[in-house]
């Protein structure tokens, strides 16, 4: 019964810019590895880390995680085959 009337408050009331932001991880993580110099670039420039503060919420003190062009899944797969010829 709690997490129905969870579902119902949310359901009724307009996400927050920072919880839709927080929330899209999936692209924001697949944007940032197709383009992983700009966005590491970005995230650690003083200036777009103050705006994050502002804009988001998000410390400009937090240490943001770096992105990688090789995501998890391509590196998982590429190992993997590795191993099975190794074998």
């Amino acid at each position: 019964m709690i997490l129905d009337a969870r579902i119902e408050a949310m359901a009724e009331r307009r996400r927050s810019l920072t919880d839709s932001f927080l929330s899209n991880f999936e692209s924001i993580a697949r944007w940032g590895s197709s383009m992983p110099f700009l966005a590491n670039v970005a995230s650690s420039n003083r200036i777009m880390r103050w705006l994050g503060e502002k804009t988001l919420g998000i410390s400009k003190e937090r240490q943001l995680p770096k992105f990688q062009r090789m995501t998890f899944a391509k590196w998982f797969r590429s190992s993997a085959d590795k191993n099975v010829d190794g074998v």
